[in-house]
């Protein structure tokens, strides 16, 4: 299992700027961030940040709320990371 975790972390790093463009398109790239507004919430500024080298993410607004792309995703979609993880591998 953690292995299939890994692995799919691994491919979506491979694209970050691609996965960053599909669940967050209203993202604007500032050197090596794509930052957008909070999808989760009401937020007038882009607080959130995605690293684009190494796919972890973080909510500048609230610390305890970062991840990597996985994560990112499941809170997006409301979907298991494991679910997530199965079909980034094409499980």
């Amino acid at each position: 299992m953690a292995d299939d975790f890994a692995a799919a972390r691994a491919k979506l790093n491979t694209n970050i700027h691609g996965v960053c463009q599909r669940y967050l398109p209203r993202g604007v790239v500032k050197g090596d961030w794509w930052l957008v507004s909070t999808p989760w919430r009401v937020d007038k500024n882009p607080s959130l940040g995605v690293h684009l080298t190494s796919g972890r993410w973080k909510d500048f607004a609230r610390p305890e709320d970062h991840g990597d792309l996985i994560d990112l995703i499941s809170k997006i979609t409301g979907e298991k990371p494991i679910n997530i993880v199965k079909e980034v591998l094409g499980k």
